[in-house]
């Protein structure tokens, strides 16, 4: 309503019939295949991102390390996606080398072991102990024929230690006695052994007969021939639960590059002798790792063969059959 006039504007329209507008139309269309395209592009990204996925936990239900296969890394065309395949890649690759290189290890070490049980049995070393007993008989000696038997049983029954890896310190160190024991009778001794081993190790479990060939090498190529030898063993333990174990002679000595070549010499050598000083020192790293050290010295005059192991403690458990 205009002030000065008395004349109302407006505009009329017959709604009974109500039409719909041409951009409302568009409108709809285009509000319609926005949601079209949405879901097509939902579907896309989704597939793209499930397939891999999918791909990637079939491949971590069947992961096999013997048959290890790769996903190919241009399955996915996510980033995200892309990166944890490739880990899963990197993991599978070194679990199967892993396991590669365990079978190598394991059967190394089972030919090892049964080098060590053939070494143990010694033939030669039986036979002339029982012949040594048998003419200690034929004498009339029972007494030594009976102590020489009796120090050769208690010998192996330690040594085979019903099939164990390990035993303790004190029973490794009653093998030597055991050893010397048989050495001494009928012959002469030109040699002493001490032992210096701390009472807190005394009962701790060790890898089995590391100790006699270390001796049989001080007797053999250290003190044969010479007067008045001594050999000392050592076992100690420090705070940091690392074991120390040292076998010293005041012998021959070795040479600098002859250590070197022991260190590096494998049972599998041509120039060993049976199982001595090179296939124990492989024993040992076998069982232990890295953290068992090696170590030979030359000490002038004599030789030393200490080793230590960190993280002692941790090996106090039987182990299965090497």
């Amino acid at each position: 309503m205009l002030t000065n006039y008395p004349l109302l504007l407006g505009t009329i329209e017959n709604f009974s019939t109500p039409t719909i507008p041409l951009y409302n139309t568009v409108l709809a269309l285009i509000i319609i295949l926005s949601i079209l395209l949405l879901w097509v592009g939902i579907f896309i990204v989704s597939r793209s991102i499930t397939t891999p996925i999918i791909e990637l936990s079939t491949q971590m239900k069947n992961f096999s390390p013997r048959d290890f296969y790769p996903i190919p890394s241009d399955c996915s065309t996510s980033r995200e996606t892309g990166l944890l395949i490739n880990q899963f890649n990197t993991m599978g690759s070194e679990i199967s080398q892993l396991l590669q290189k365990e079978v190598v290890a394991e059967k190394h070490r089972r030919h090892l072991e049964l080098t060590l049980l053939q070494s143990q049995m010694k033939p030669h070393f039986l036979y002339n102990t029982l012949d040594h007993a048998r003419i200690l008989c034929l004498s009339g000696d029972t007494t030594n024929a009976s102590n020489l038997l009796k120090s050769l049983g208690c010998y192996y029954k330690t040594i085979l230690s019903k099939g164990k890896n390990t035993i303790t310190i004190t029973e490794e160190i009653s093998i030597i006695k055991e050893f010397i024991n048989i050495l001494s009778s009928g012959n002469e001794i030109f040699f002493h052994i001490s032992y210096e081993i701390d009472k807190s190790v005394k009962d701790l479990p060790i890898l089995k007969f590391v100790l006699q060939p270390l001796v049989e090498n001080c007797i053999k190529h250290g003190l044969f021939g010479l007067d008045d030898g001594v050999i000392t063993i050592r076992f100690s333990s420090d705070d940091q639960d690392t074991l120390y174990a040292s076998i010293t002679d005041n012998g021959r000595g070795i040479p600098p590059q002859k250590i070197q070549d022991i260190i590096r010499e494998s049972y599998h050598s041509k120039t060993g002798n049976g199982f001595g000083l090179s296939a124990t020192l492989e024993r040992l790293r076998l069982y232990y790792g890295e953290n068992c050290s090696i170590k030979i010295t030359d000490q002038n005059p004599g030789t030393q063969i200490s080793f230590s192991i960190k993280h002692f403690s941790s090996y106090s458990g039987e182990r299965s059959s090497q």
